[in-house]
C-alpha cells in the first residue's frame, strides 16, 4: 500500500496496482518582483498555474497551454527547476494518480489576467491567477502539490532570482523626510559600463533639488557596486522595477524616468512591459536597437558581452512592443554621436509621441557645456 493525499492534506492508503500514471506541469512565474499562483480549491489555497499533460502533448507545449488556460498569459518556457514524485487522489475524478511534477520557470511573453480559459470544472474551484511576494508565498498552502517537497527548491530559485531593493547600491539627492515635498521624482537609468556616479547623472543632481526635485539613481546588475546578480536584461528590468516600487511606497506624487545609452533601452523595455503612469520619460543618446549597437561594437572588436547576454537583447527588441507606449518621450542627442544609431530615434518617433531634442555636434559623451544643455531641457520639461 502507497499513500496518497487529497487536496486537503488527507492521507488514503492505496493498492500500487490501483494507481494511474500521470505527469503535470506547472510554471514557476515571475514579473515586477511577484510571483504568479493560481488560487484554488478553498479560501487559502493554491498553487502554480499548470496541470496535466494530455497524450501526445508535449511536456513544453502542455506548459504552454495549462499557463493560458488558467491564467491568460502567454508563457516561454525557460528551465526545469525541480522534478519530483507525488502520489494523490484526483479531487474531481478521484482517482489515484501515480504523478510525475514539473516545475518549469518561464517568462510572460504577452497577455493579461483572465478566467475565460477555465472549463466548466475549474470554474467550480478555481479563481483567476494573481501576483504575490516572496513572504505571502512562503505562508501559503498549496493543495494540489506537495508543499514540504517543492517550496525548498523553488524558493531557492526565487530567492536567486528576484532582486531585493535593499541589495541595490542607490543615491538620492533628498532624505526620506523630504519626499513629501518633492514636486516630482526622476528615476535615473545609467548607460552600458557606467553606474550610478556617472557624470551626466551626478551633473542633474543639484540642479534638482535646488528647483525642488528629487533624483534617484542606482547600479545595475553588474554594474558600479551591483555585483550579487548576473547582467541580464531580465535582471535589469527587474532593478528598475525594485525601486520604482520602493519609491511608489514612500511617495505618491509624479513619477519620471531617465534612461540614457543602454539605459534608454531599458527604460522603453520598462515601459512596454508595465501598465504604470509616469508623468515625464526622457531618453539621453539612447540605444534604441541596442542588439545593433552591440554587434556594430562587435565588429569593431569589442567583447565585454557574451553570447547569451546578446541572444537575450534580441529577444527584447524594443520595436516589437513600442506601439504600446502611451507616454510622450523626450528624446536628447547628439547630432556626431557614432556609437548608437540616431536613425533609430526617427523611427522610433513614427510609432511613439516623440519630442526630440538635438545637441548640435555632440557626440555619445557630452562635455560640461552639453550637459549643461541637457539639465536645462529637463528642467524645463519637468516644470511643464
Amino acid at each position: 500500500m502507497v499513500i496518497a493525499k487529497t487536496v486537503h492534506g488527507e492521507q488514503v492508503p492505496v493498492d500500487k496496482k490501483d494507481f494511474e500514471m500521470a505527469t503535470c506541469i506547472y510554471g514557476v512565474i515571475i514579473r515586477d518582483g511577484k510571483i504568479l499562483i493560481s488560487p484554488q480549491w478553498k479560501e487559502n489555497g493554491y498553487d502554480f498555474p499548470g496541470g496535466h499533460l494530455g497524450k501526445g502533448e508535449n511536456h513544453l507545449d502542455g506548459l504552454v497551454r495549462e499557463v493560458r488556460e488558467e491564467t491568460g498569459f502567454t508563457v516561454k518556457p525557460l528551465k526545469v527547476i525541480d522534478v519530483f514524485t507525488t502520489f494523490f487522489i484526483h479531487p474531481r475524478t478521484k482517482v489515484a494518480e501515480h504523478c510525475t511534477m514539473l516545475y518549469y520557470a518561464a517568462e510572460v511573453i504577452s497577455g493579461e489576467i483572465s478566467a475565460d480559459g477555465f472549463d466548466e470544472g475549474e470554474r467550480s474551484y478555481a479563481k483567476p491567477a494573481r501576483f504575490v511576494t516572496l513572504d505571502e508565498l512562503e505562508k501559503m498552502e498549496f493543495m494540489c502539490s506537495s508543499r514540504e517537497m517543492i517550496i525548498k527548491p523553488i524558493m531557492k530559485y526565487l530567492e536567486e532570482q528576484i532582486i531585493n531593493v535593499n541589495d541595490i547600491p542607490i543615491v538620492k539627492n533628498f532624505a526620506d523626510s523630504e519626499m513629501a515635498d518633492l514636486k516630482k521624482i526622476l528615476i535615473c537609468v545609467h548607460g552600458f559600463n557606467s553606474s550610478k556616479e556617472s557624470e551626466s547623472i551626478a551633473h542633474l543632481v543639484p540642479a534638482l533639488k535646488k528647483q525642488g526635485y528629487g533624483l534617484v539613481a542606482f547600479d545595475l546588475p553588474g554594474h558600479g557596486e551591483h555585483k550579487s546578480k548576473g547582467l541580464t536584461i531580465r535582471n535589469c528590468l527587474d532593478c528598475i522595477c525594485a525601486v520604482e516600487n520602493d519609491i511608489r511606497t514612500k511617495y505618491h506624487g509624479p513619477i519620471c524616468m531617465l534612461g540614457s545609452s543602454f539605459g534608454g533601452y531599458l527604460t522603453l523595455l520598462h515601459l512596454i512591459n508595465n501598465k504604470r503612469q509616469y508623468d515625464k520619460i526622457f531618453l539621453r543618446v539612447p540605444a534604441i536597437d541596442f542588439y545593433r549597437t552591440c554587434i556594430a561594437a562587435y565588429k569593431s572588436g569589442w567583447r565585454e558581452t557574451k553570447l547569451d547576454f546578446l541572444e537575450e537583447v534580441w529577444n527584447n527588441y524594443v520595436f516589437d512592443g513600442a506601439q504600446t507606449i502611451k507616454e510622450k518621450i523626450n528624446i536628447i542627442y547628439g547630432t556626431k554621436d557614432t556609437v548608437v544609431h540616431n536613425d533609430d530615434i526617427f523611427r522610433l518617433k513614427k510609432v511613439v509621441n516623440c519630442k526630440i531634442y538635438p545637441i548640435e555636434g555632440a557626440g555619445h559623451r557630452f562635455n560640461d557645456d552639453e550637459k549643461q544643455k541637457v539639465t536645462e531641457i529637463i528642467l524645463k520639461v519637468l516644470k511643464t
